[in-house]
């Protein structure tokens, strides 16, 4: 055989094999198609949801490869929902939970293939997030009195989602324009408003509506909404953008105030945070003022509408403030709520001298109601206390020395605002119980890196450029 028909023979075989490999590619999809279609109607037949879920899943899995906004959008509003839906742990909060993953590893691969310029500030984060997984893990191994594994998976996915929530927040920031980021945080929050306004009355047995849940029931997504739309509301210059803080500015204070909740008045610390100098992307005390004086009388109207078509006993407000009064004047002992929460310290302190460094895992079920702040060193311990203080204290300082970089921006003052809100809320319970924190977070977040890229771009497009000097051809 000469050389010539050798290489022609090795090329035939070349090509052979490379057709068997295309064929049996071909045929190991379609068994993947079809087992992929059965397993989808099978599933259908007993859980809808999750049968949809499933059926959807290929379509989904590109688009989050693809899309850092449909990643947060999938986290955000997905988690809403199916969060929402029930407190079992199903099919579709497993396949929730492990989109959450997958979109974590994806816009954590990105950050770190292409990082923008800003994300150096936030590269402590990552060592202080992986810290807390470990520490969950860990707990999860030394719990003192044993885990159950479902409590833990379902507790366990909020903590997860603040590691994730920079990455992913950060990494979608650069891919939206800061209008655009807007107006999906004033959304979700009217949205969220109206979940913790229709559970919370459906909680307290004085509901005049016929559903009881539509989303998971959060403090901190309306609050981070509100802040913002105290701000756009005197500073944003497009009328639509205008128009809808200002509905998102009286619509979501009075659907928390109706459900009787006296965390609702912390929003006011939202008017407060925002009032400064107009350099630092605030808002001064006068134009604060005049917003409150333009917005009261359609916010007197809307809320009487409210309150009339969602609270069956008329006097359940006046009951809920009345001890809010008691408490404001010094007579806390007359407020049922104040006596069992100092009643809760207590219980809190007991068990964690039981068990101080690690707590009792998020796997284990306290047998009692704990509402206060020491309920995070009772499922983490101090090490892991500590642990979240540290993550989201270095996302404070990175937004802190990003903004003395580019500049401040309405992202910044809403954070701020955010994590002011966080600590004040703190005698009334631990704000990472609450099921939307995280999710504000990511949104938050998501408006910080889209502000910081603009900037970023805009002092790149200003510097001057360096011309070689021309060579004469003479």
């Amino acid at each position: 055989m000469t050389s010539e028909q050798a290489k022609q023979y090795f090329v035939s075989s070349l090509r052979s094999i490379q057709s068997q490999k295309s064929r049996l590619g071909t045929v190991a999809t379609g068994l993947g198609a079809a087992v992929w279609v059965v397993f989808s109607a099978t599933l259908l037949v007993s859980d809808q949801a999750a049968g949809l879920s499933m059926a959807a899943l290929p379509f989904l899995i590109v688009l989050l490869v693809r899309s850092a906004t449909f990643r947060v959008l999938t986290i955000v509003v997905g988690g809403l929902f199916v969060l929402g839906s029930s407190t079992d742990v199903g099919v579709t909060k497993v396949l929730y939970s492990a989109i959450v993953a997958a979109c974590g590893a994806v816009s954590l691969y990105r950050l770190l293939k292409d990082p923008p310029a800003y994300v150096q500030h936030f590269r402590p984060a990552l060592g202080w997030g992986l810290a807390l997984l470990a520490i969950l893990a860990l707990g999860l191994l030394a719990s003192p009195e044993g885990v159950d594994f479902v409590t833990f998976g379902r507790q366990a996915i909020y903590y997860v989602l603040l590691v994730i929530a920079p990455i992913v927040g950060l990494d979608a920031g650069r891919e939206l324009r800061p209008a655009t980021v807007y107006r999906v945080i004033l959304v979700i929050g009217v949205l969220a408003a109206a979940g913790f306004m229709i559970d919370w009355l459906n909680r307290r047995g004085v509901t005049a509506l016929n559903i009881d849940r539509i989303v998971v029931s959060s403090f901190f997504l309306p609050a981070l909404a509100f802040s913002l739309a105290v701000l756009l509301a005197l500073s944003a210059k497009a009328f639509r953008d205008k128009l809808l803080a200002v509905g998102a500015a009286i619509s979501i204070p009075i659907m928390l105030a109706v459900t009787g909740t006296r965390s609702s008045i912390l929003l006011l610390l939202a008017v407060v945070f925002s009032i400064g100098k107009v350099g630092k992307s605030r808002i001064p005390p006068l134009r604060v003022l005049v917003l409150l004086a333009v917005v009261a009388i359609p916010a007197a109207a809307m809320a009487a509408f409210i309150s009339a078509n969602v609270i069956a006993d008329r006097d359940f407000l006046v009951l809920r403030f009345g001890a809010l009064q008691n408490l404001l004047i010094g007579e806390p002992v007359a407020d049922l709520s104040f006596a069992l929460r100092s009643q809760q310290y207590e219980q809190a302190l007991a068990l964690i001298e039981l068990s101080p460094l690690l707590g009792y895992g998020l796997g284990y079920s306290i047998p009692f109601t704990l509402d206060t702040p020491l309920l995070t060193v009772v499922r983490l311990g101090l090490l892991g206390t500590l642990i979240v203080i540290g993550l989201l204290f270095t996302l404070a300082t990175g937004v802190h020395r990003a903004s003395r970089e580019y500049g401040f921006n309405p992202a910044s003052t809403i954070f701020w605002t955010f994590i002011g809100i966080a600590v004040i809320y703190l005698p009334l319970g631990t704000p990472l119980e609450d099921r939307g924190f995280a999710f504000a977070l990511v949104l938050a977040l998501m408006a910080v890196g889209s502000e910081l890229d603009v900037s970023h771009r805009r002092r790149a497009s200003a510097a001057p450029t360096e011309h070689l000097p021309q060579i004469s051809a003479t």
